[in-house]
């Protein structure tokens, strides 16, 4: 009797446990963990852009007179004119006549001297006329004698006598024109040293500088005066090795000075120097300024900037941009949804500082990774930001 009790019991406490089971897992689900997804790497893109973009170079140095010319005295003499000041212009030989004159030394006593041996010289002069007389008078006699000696008028020694004194008058006329040539040519001396007295302008320009004043004592070589051409500007630069073989003579620059930080100068190559120093690596290339304002002074800090090639509107993206493969340059492009980073193989053409030109392999606008592109791998997926305007700009 109590086994056919149990039975129903048994299958009702089933049904409850399997009810109340059912009824608890629907409304507390088991979940199972799964694997976290990995983070997509955060990459910083620009667009590719269509621009201008230049091979070029900006160097500095200091600008120079086209001419420069230090005046010094040839002579030792007291200082007794000095005709121009700083700042003054001053205007140099010119065909047959002299440059000006800026400084006179004390030349009174050459000039005494001078003097005394021109007054010689024409004593000189006037002693080979009297020489000149008597040698024609000897002259004259001897040919008046040649027909006399035949016919006996006159005798063999008075000829003879008449001979001799012909060729004594003609030594002492010789000797007397030795005499006056070395005068002259003494004379030419004194003139000669009276001319260093004088010191001219041996150029046209302005005077720079002026180191002595009316009573000084200028010695040999002594620094007087400065004196600068400055028509012309020279700029002294020094470029690299590597830069050195794309300079040509002739080439153009352009040149700017902080004085005037909004106005450019046009100026070209016209020396190279043949060698390179071996302890920097450089060489020497001087640039002329044409200066016909005057805008430009010797002394100043100037910067020059030489163009190469030149694309008006190619296609550039940053120079981060690009994958360090000497192979075959590429770059990553970001597109698709989700963002996805393609490797993209293209042909590069200029290469600036911070900027690259693409010749094939993107269009314009397309977004290339250029920062992060050395972490990501070909079809990864990423999280693109937009590199900031500012910072685009100033890489440009």
């Amino acid at each position: 009797m109590l086994k056919y009790f149990l039975v129903p019991v048994v299958f009702a406490i089933c049904g409850a446990v399997g009810w109340y089971t059912f009824q608890h897992v629907e409304k507390n689900p088991v979940t199972i963990d799964q694997p976290p997804q990995p983070a997509r790497l955060a990459v910083t893109v620009a667009p590719v852009t269509a621009r201008a973009i230049a091979d070029e170079i900006e160097l500095v140095g200091s600008l120079e007179a086209n001419a420069e010319v230090v005046i010094r005295a040839p002579v030792r003499g007291y200082i007794t004119h000095v005709s121009f000041d700083v700042g003054d212009s001053v205007q140099g030989p010119a065909k047959d006549v002299d440059g000006q004159l800026v400084i006179q030394l004390d030349d009174e006593l050459l000039r005494e001297k001078l003097s005394g041996m021109q007054a010689a010289l024409r004593v000189q002069q006037a002693d080979i006329r009297a020489h000149e007389a008597r040698r024609n008078l000897a002259e004259a006699t001897v040919k008046r004698q040649i027909p006399a000696l035949a016919s006996a008028a006159v005798t063999q020694q008075e000829y003879e006598e008449s001979l001799a004194q012909l060729a004594i008058s003609e030594a002492e006329l010789a000797l007397s024109n030795a005499r006056l040539a070395e005068s002259r040519s003494a004379v030419e001396e004194a003139r000669i040293e009276l001319d260093s007295f004088s010191l001219t302008a041996p150029i046209s320009g302005q005077l720079a500088e002026r180191l002595v004043e009316v009573g000084d004592l200028a010695n040999p070589d002594d620094p007087l005066l400065r004196i600068v051409s400055i028509d012309k500007i020279k700029m002294l630069i020094h470029v690299s090795e590597t830069d050195y073989p794309k300079i040509q003579l002739g080439q153009n620059a352009t040149v700017q000075v902080d004085p005037l930080p909004h106005q450019s100068f046009s100026g070209q190559v016209i020396r190279k120097a043949p060698v390179l120093d071996p302890e920097t690596r450089t060489s020497q290339i001087f640039v002329e300024i044409p200066n016909t304002e005057q805008l430009l002074k010797p002394g100043m800090h100037a910067r020059v900037k030489l163009v190469f090639q030149q694309r008006e509107a190619a296609q550039v993206i940053p120079k981060t941009a690009l994958l360090d493969d000497p192979d075959q340059p590429a770059v990553f492009v970001v597109d698709g949804n989700p963002p996805v980073a393609r490797r993209c193989p293209v042909r590069v053409g200029l290469v600036t500082n911070q900027l690259v030109e693409i010749l094939q392999g993107l269009e314009t606008g397309q977004q290339v990774v250029v920062l992060g592109n050395r972490l990501i791998k070909n079809g990864q997926e990423v999280s693109p930001v937009s590199q900031s305007e500012d910072l685009r700009v100033a890489e440009f």
